[in-house]
């Protein structure tokens, strides 16, 4: 359903909310990629925190962009961790 959500909030439309979404969305893969045990979907996950947080940051929304920011390193860990050999 975020995706679906993305197609009406757009980056140039909304920028916040699109980034609210993203960054809701990497929390959901984030979740998925440690079930999973998916490392592609962590990399997607953390990419999508980075971004997220860095809109949220440059539009003015300082306390989401760090709720986001704060999620960062669990995911580079994850990206770490599940793609050891």
């Amino acid at each position: 359903c975020y995706r679906d959500a993305l197609t009406e909030r757009t980056r140039d439309r909304v920028p916040l909310d699109w980034a609210m979404t993203r960054g809701n969305e990497a929390f959901a893969l984030l979740q998925l990629a440690e079930r999973r045990a998916d490392a592609d979907l962590a990399r997607q996950a953390l990419a999508q925190l980075t971004e997220a947080a860095q809109v949220l940051r440059d539009g003015g929304h300082i306390p989401w962009a760090e709720t986001f920011e704060r999620q960062i390193p669990k995911a580079q860990a994850l990206v770490t961790r599940l793609s050891a050999p």
